[in-house]
């Protein structure tokens, strides 16, 4: 039992403490000398906590409110007697709080607590609060007593030791549950303390944390979401920020509820040897120390703990076609009856046309086919074309069958067995099964049972899924079904099992094959989520090569998925004909199940989303209120940044319920634990909108999907994630719908020797250009680009309510929504896009001018962790390297503005400063093509062209359009863009944006105005904005109507750049890679260990003047002799040394 048994002796504060008698404003520049705080005071509702008894007789706690507007006024505070003096004459208002920022301007009313109204002073605050929340206090030890107190403090540096505090225990101290038990066991005080000097919140906070972590005062555990959290002994929130509260006001207690801490015992002074504290000199780096200790004592934790629609292919003259039919009993308004009886058919003399006869026809003869386009019937007149199948399934079977004009692809339209998935080995027995089921149909339930009849018969089962959340999930699946699952993680070489179920994802499967085969053993595959594995393995020739070598070997593979768009049932049936051989039923079918739920779902316009958010949150609020319990909501958005929500779940006080993650921001723990959370609220960019079920059921469910690229594959998958179970959801998707929208994909056979033509023109050396492993799927990359439109998708949806389990129901947006409703909404937007925009000025400051050298150093580094974050346990987040990429760039570039920095590629950056070598297609494969090096260097050569063109820039002698004609005019200069590309997609579409231009600046020499003049000039500079930009080549600003806007006049090359050294470099590199033996496949390769064939290192002075020398080390993979003399040098070369040009030299 706790109880206040011994108070210490608190001294009176001075009466005559120099504190104004009236309210002041103090400005952050005019505060100059001497030091201020700010009060402010609500000007809404109270800000303190208040203690009651609820009907049932429970001790319940409203917790502090977020007042939107305050009064200002900021007090001059000379020590720690004045400082207690504010906060004890403020305590008793229950409006009241401080914050350690000073005003910006010289509003004192109604004023909002933002960081852009708000600023702690440049050289920092002299006065600290140091808040300790339900800190484990030692057995015996009572948290109301002095004792404590004291005890906590001897956990602080000391410097704090001996300095005078004003204590003020927390509003929660004391108070007691109904059954007398304290509602927190642990201390809960703020500490004020006087400092020596300003100092930096940020930096103190940082001081302050590592010195917790590094003395053990902290606490390392899973949080309330299953995350490792990692807790230190002071909460360094109320110093890190300039604008967080410092709750100071008693709380409100009413009647019943019983408190130990008598109000007179609160607060108090005590006084000691020093009245200040006296800090030492922080290091610069202390904040990046404290977070990197905390990340290695978390991570050490971590690793110990209406109308049925169908699709048909058809195969006509080998090329693959999909046509959608319809299967419904009635429809309104049609333009031509369905299903008509065909009673006769005539073939044209040419044999290309074939004339249809119906029973009943009006017009006889009306309807025909075409034996170029034979799975569609066509209408004389208007031309009007219905597929086939539908228009009449004899015409469809006598085309197909008498004719031979087309073959069908195996493919077989079945029913839900009672909304379920009927055994899979009832059905699926081709070779490649590919079960389209809709989602929700119990997938998951049949493919255990699959898997359970072959491990019976003690065959090795490899399911691979396309994200690390859905493994884990299938891992627990099978393991809830007593099956032993074997983690791809810990399964390396030959401990591969010879039976059983191996659970991997798509990057590791290969992998895990290999071993496979290298031992011979019989085994499946289960592809699950194939929608989006195939996009990840049409992402290059080598992931292609080694899904279709998969499909061949395993005995078989079953290929699941709720949804593919056209484009990729397409691609899948050339991925097995190609695999197997044929596309016999025997090697080949699609399974495909139609829905049969019919849940209604709402389409809302996007711009009722704020409101209606606010909406949601107030009523949650109110129910919180009134003590009632929160239903399941689940926000699915298209944004990966969620700081905006995170603010916005804190000012309607749901931070206790609610989990909040994203990809970038967040761990794979901490989307795992939000997953299987139970909390009321879950916030998530789109990572849970694949194949993930969610442990409590959502009774609300919204999505967006505006500012991502999402097919309809993701927009089905995503909001199926609602009405999985028995729960009945109310699902929405905030979106703005086009009637008129439809996919414009390009003529096929246009882009596919578009593509090729642009291929072939990559280097002048010839390639290995492969139709399939290359031209085809370059080809479908380009088509799946075209479905990535998200309006567009939703648009299709809604128009053909083909989402399935769904019946859409289309909202009109309401009007005369009150504008003040929204604020909340777009106050947090605009905060969040500050705090984005400030972490990574945050970052460029803690860097200030590195240079442009120490800069590409560094980026180097985190490419290089990029390409190595699956080795490690517990990689950082990509926010956090995101963040510092773009950090690393303001400040080594000079730029300004923390947007533009995020939009500088760190590839294009490394490949133009000459740490990567150009992107080559793969027709230059380094393992097949014997003169790829020639190729790399002959793209070295374009960079530097443009290099001297960024020079002439830089010095005047060429402008912005100067440099945008040449786009079209130099030839090495367009292709010099190319080169920087990362990949094959990105080298295509700068292709076709420069041969646009030009075919556009050709067409105005015989064609023209100035109106198209203009036009054409404005979209050449945007084209070489576009291009520059990703480079690290800022732009200058220009007024209009009354705003600043980009100037795409005016490029700026960055002043830390050393162009002609930059161009030195490169031409370095070109030569090198000219050099290089034939038989070499990296540009640099590991220096040997041992002497090579019993030479001894060369000397350092004969490398440096070598070719092959290249960034301290040889890149054949020679050991150098870093301690030679110029003397031991005499006479000595390598049977590799060729020396390079004295022009090359570098200074």
């Amino acid at each position: 039992m706790y109880f206040n048994s011994i108070y210490w002796e608190t001294d009176q504060l001075p009466q005559n403490a120099s504190l104004p008698s009236t309210s002041t404003l103090v400005t952050v520049e005019k505060a100059v000398s001497g030091s201020y705080v700010t009060v402010l005071t609500s000007q809404d509702h109270p800000v303190n906590k208040r203690y009651y008894r609820d009907q049932a007789g429970s001790v319940q706690k409203a917790n502090f409110q977020n007042a939107f507007l305050y009064s200002v006024k900021t007090m001059p505070a000379n020590g720690i007697d004045d400082l207690a003096k504010i906060v004890e004459s403020h305590s008793t208002d229950r409006q009241c709080i401080l914050i350690r920022g000073l005003p910006n301007g010289s509003k004192c009313v109604r004023v909002r607590r933002t960081i852009e109204n708000f600023a702690e002073h440049s050289q920092g605050t002299q006065w600290a609060m140091l808040d300790f929340d339900n800190v484990r206090l030692p057995e015996g030890m009572d948290p109301l007593s002095c004792e404590s107190i004291e005890w906590v403090i001897s956990k602080l540096p000391g410097e704090f030791h001996d300095a005078t505090y004003f204590y003020q225990y927390s509003a929660s101290a004391g108070i007691l549950g109904a059954d007398g038990v304290p509602l927190k066991t642990g201390l809960n005080v703020h500490l004020f303390f006087w400092l020596d000097r300003r100092i930096q919140g940020r930096q103190l906070s940082a001081y302050l944390s590592l010195h917790c972590m590094e003395t053990g005062f902290y606490t390392l555990g899973e949080d309330k979401g299953g995350n490792a959290a990692l807790v230190v002994g002071v909460d360094p929130a109320p110093l890190r920020s300039e604008v967080q509260a410092h709750y100071i006001a008693a709380p409100t207690i009413d009647t019943g509820v019983v408190c130990q801490l008598a109000p007179e015992n609160r607060q108090g002074l005590v006084r000691k040897t020093s009245q200040s504290v006296t800090l030492p000199a922080l290091a610069e780096a202390v904040a990046r120390k404290a977070q990197a200790v905390k990340a290695q004592l978390t991570n050490d934790y971590k690793r110990t703990h209406g109308y049925k629609t169908h699709a048909t292919l058809t195969r006509v003259d080998g090329k693959v076609a999909v046509t959608r039919y319809s299967i419904a009993p009635n429809r309104v308004d049609q333009p031509a009856q369905r299903g008509r009886t065909l009673v006769d058919a005539k073939l044209s003399k040419d044999g290309n046309y074939l004339t249809l006869f119906f029973v009943g026809e009006g017009s006889p003869g009306s309807w025909y086919v075409t034996k170029g386009r034979p799975q569609l019937g066509v209408r004389h007149g208007d031309s009007e074309t219905v597929p086939l199948k539908e228009l009449s399934l004899g015409a469809h079977d006598y085309v197909r069958d008498e004719l031979g004009w087309f073959s069908e692809v195996p493919h077989r339209i079945l029913e839900l067995v009672e909304g379920y998935l009927p055994p899979l080995v009832d059905f699926a027995v081709a070779k490649a099964s590919l079960v389209l089921s809709p989602t929700g149909s119990g997938k998951t339930t049949a493919t255990l049972n699959w898997i359970r009849n072959r491990v019976d018969q003690r065959q090795l089962v490899f399911y691979a899924g396309p994200t690390i959340a859905l493994v884990k999930q299938m891992r627990d699946d099978l393991a809830a079904a007593a099956f032993n699952p074997v983690y791809y993680a810990d399964v390396f070489g030959p401990n591969i099992p010879r039976s059983g179920v191996i659970v991997t994802t798509y990057d590791s499967l290969s992998r895990l094959l290999k071993s496979a085969y290298d031992m011979g053993l019989p085994h499946a595959l289960i592809l699950d989520e194939i929608h989006q594995g195939l996009d990840r393995c049409m992402g290059s020739s080598k992931r292609l090569a080694e899904l279709e070598s998969a499909l061949g070997k395993a005995q078989q593979t079953l290929l699941l998925t709720g949804t593919l768009t056209d484009v990729q049932r397409l691609a899948m049936v050339e991925v097995c004909k190609q695999a197997l051989g044929s596309l016999t039923e025997r090697d080949y079918c699609c399974y495909e199940f139609t829905p049969s739920k019919v849940n209604p779902l709402e389409i809302v316009p996007t711009g009722q989303f704020d409101a209606d958010l606010a909406a949601l949150l107030e009523e949650f609020k109110a129910k919180l209120d009134r003590g009632e319990s929160l239903p399941r909501v689940v926000l699915l958005l298209d944004t990966s940044k969620m700081e905006m929500y995170r603010l916005l779940i804190d000012r309607y006080g749901l931070a206790d319920h609610a989990l909040i993650v994203s990809r970038p921001e967040s761990d794979e723990d901490a989307i795992e634990a939000a997953r299987t959370s139970e909390s009321a609220i879950l916030i998530a960019s789109p990572l849970f909108g694949l194949g993930l079920n969610f442990i409590r059921e959502p009774d609300i469910f919204w999505a967006r999907f505006d500012n991502v690229d999402a097919d309809t594959n993701q927009i089905i998958q995503t909001v199926n994630r609602a009405n999985r179970g028995q729960v009945q959801c109310q699902a929405r998707i905030y979106g703005n719908v086009r009637p008129d929208a439809s996919f414009v994909l390009p003529n096929s056979t246009a882009l596919h020797r578009e593509i090729a033509d642009r291929l072939q023109g990559e280097a002048s050396i010839a390639g290995f250009l492969e139709t399939h492993l290359q031209l085809d799927r370059v080809h479908y990359l380009e088509l799946r680009k075209a479905e990535r439109n998200s309006q567009v998708s939703l648009s299709v949806l809604v128009r053909d309510n083909a989402i399935q389990n769904f019946n859409v129901v289309v909202r009109a947006e309401t009007s005369g929504v009150a504008p003040r409703r929204n604020n909340p909404v777009k106050e947090a937007r605009r905060e969040a896009r500050l705090s984005y925009r400030q972490a990574v000025i945050d970052e460029a400051t803690q860097l200030s001018r590195c240079g442009s050298l120490g800069a590409i150093v560094k980026l180097q580094a985190l490419w290089k962790e990029r390409k190595s974050r699956w080795k490690v346990d517990e990689p950082r987040l990509e926010r956090d390297l995101r963040n510092e990429e773009a950090g690393i760039v303001m400040a080594g570039f000079g730029i300004q503005d923390p947007v533009v920095a995020q939009k500088v590629n760190i590839s294009k950056v490394l490949r133009l400063f000459g740490e990567v070598s150009p992107w080559i297609s793969n027709q230059y494969a380094r393992d097949r093509h014997p003169d790829w090096a020639k190729v790399e260097a002959e793209k070295t050569d374009k960079c530097v062209v443009l290099l001297w063109k960024l020079g002439d820039l830089e010095t005047g002698r060429i402008c912005a359009e100067d440099l945008s004609a040449a786009l079209t005019r130099n030839r090495q200069l367009g292709e010099a863009f190319q080169a920087l590309a990362s990949n094959d997609l990105e080298f295509q579409t700068i292709g076709r944006k420069i041969e646009a231009l030009k075919r556009a600046r050709e067409k105005l020499r015989t064609k023209g105005g100035d109106a198209e003049r203009a036009k054409v000039l404005r979209n050449g500079l945007e084209l070489l904005r576009e291009l520059l930009e990703p480079l690290g080549v800022a732009y200058g600003k220009k007024q209009c109507k009354g705003r600043l806007i980009t100037d795409n006049t005016k490029p700026i090359v960055p002043g830390t750049w050393d162009l002609p050294e930059m161009i030195l470099t490169l031409e370095r590199q070109a030569a090198r890679l000219r050099a290089l033996p034939n038989g070499q496949k990296e540009p640099v390769v590991q220096v040997w260990t041992d002497a090579y064939c019993g030479e001894p290192p060369m000397p350092r002075q004969v490398c440096e003047g070598c070719v092959f020398f290249h960034q301290n080390a040889c890149c054949q993979g020679r050991q150098t002799d870093w301690q030679s003399s110029a003397v031991d040098a005499v006479g000595l070369k390598c049977d590799a040394f060729k020396r390079m040009k004295i022009e090359l030299m570098l200074q």
